[in-house]
């Protein structure tokens, strides 16, 4: 393959195409390959190999050099102490270490090649990554044009191994918080700013289930016209404007009311369930009273006052009737909501509450 600003372009676009598809690595040094002449490892180090991202040369090869091999090659442990996008040859390696000669002599020259290039596009923390290129003897030394082409295309593949890090790290996040919601020992749903619904844990499926809300074509609703108007409102809120408060719906059979908070999704939860930055959260008890007081207290340090008022929040109590009811003024119930602000590292009453709802721990299990 000749070099050609084409054939550059072709590589640096399937560069990209890397990040969204691992497997297209194989295809990039498939074509590397063939451009610098010579059998292809991308490979990822710390202290020693811990992945392989591609190779074009003998698999068993590369299982000897994971295995030994890889101690003897000075040229990895030039690119270990190196800035990334470094690009060195053996020329430059070559001198008395023992240990070089017998890497050349026992793995190199074996594999019927002579000549090696090396180039470290991408670090991340303790890890670099090594594009490591061999060619037969007879192709002679890799020259200038070799480097050049190595050089060009490195921070092409730094940023595409940088995306596939970010892309890795938010499936993992969004893996999480779907966890998270699942695990949570209360109903949970995520709805659009229409009410259409995204997500629901099996709490909250199996209230749907028994009527507790309705679910009309993927609209949760509530018990009655009214209800869901009132619903539907607090939805809309809490999606276009970001606010949230607690709602209270009619129960089916006439019990009491069902408290249940309308608050943002928040941005984890949202990409985990679709990536609408306005998705909505609707959270509620199954059982009244299940917050685990004590282990709240404990995990927050609460004062016994603050833990009495965040267990009014979370059963759907307003700020104002939690203070008419226990005959404490409004600013003291405002001091001890700033104060479980301040312990538990939360800024607004909606994602207070969400975070105690959501968290298994502080539920007691039947």
């Amino acid at each position: 393959m000749r070099l050609t600003d084409g054939v550059v372009a072709s590589l640096t676009e399937k560069i990209y195409d890397a990040a969204l598809a691992p497997e297209a690595w194989q295809a990039l040094a498939l074509d590397l390959a063939q451009v610098l002449r010579g059998q292809v490892a991308i490979c990822r180090h710390a202290e020693q190999p811990t992945g392989i991202y591609a190779v074009t040369g003998d698999p068993a090869a590369m299982a000897d050099y994971t295995s030994h091999y890889w101690r003897l090659d000075l040229g990895i442990q030039r690119l270990a102490r190196s800035r990334p996008g470094v690009v060195l040859t053996d020329v430059e390696l070559a001198g008395p270490d023992p240990a070089w000669s017998e890497f050349v002599n026992d793995f190199v020259h074996p594999m019927g090649c002579g000549a090696v290039l090396y180039a470290s596009p991408y670090r991340h923390g303790d890890e670099f990554v090594s594009l490591v290129a061999a060619r037969e003897l007879r192709a002679g030394p890799y020259d200038e044009t070799s480097l050049y082409v190595v050089q060009q295309l490195s921070p092409h593949i730094a940023r595409s191994l940088a995306i596939q890090e970010r892309m890795r790290a938010a499936r993992l996040e969004s893996a999480a918080s779907i966890e998270a919601l699942e695990r949570a020992a209360m109903a949970v749903l995520v709805v659009n700013g229409q009410g259409r619904l995204r997500f629901a844990n099996a709490v909250a499926e199996a209230q749907l289930r028994k009527g507790v809300l309705a679910l009309s074509r993927g609209h949760v609703g509530a018990g009655s016209t009214d209800a869901t108007r009132v619903l539907h409102r607090a939805i809309r809120s809490a999606s276009a404007a970001g606010l949230a408060e607690t709602v209270s719906l009619p129960r089916p059979g006439g019990r009491g009311p069902l408290p249940v908070t309308v608050c943002p999704a928040g941005v984890s939860i949202a990409s985990a369930v679709g990536g609408d930055p306005r998705l909505v959260l609707l959270l509620f008890s199954v059982a009244p009273a299940s917050l685990d007081q004590g282990c709240v207290a404990r995990a927050f340090g609460l004062t016994p006052a603050e833990t009495r008022l965040l267990t009014a929040l979370v059963e759907g109590e307003r700020l104002s009737d939690y203070a008419a009811r226990t005959s404490i003024r409004i600013t003291t119930v405002k001091t001890h909501l700033r104060s479980l602000f301040l312990k538990t590292g939360e800024q607004r009453q909606a994602d207070l509450i969400r975070r105690v709802m959501s968290e298994p721990l502080f539920h007691p299990m039947g």
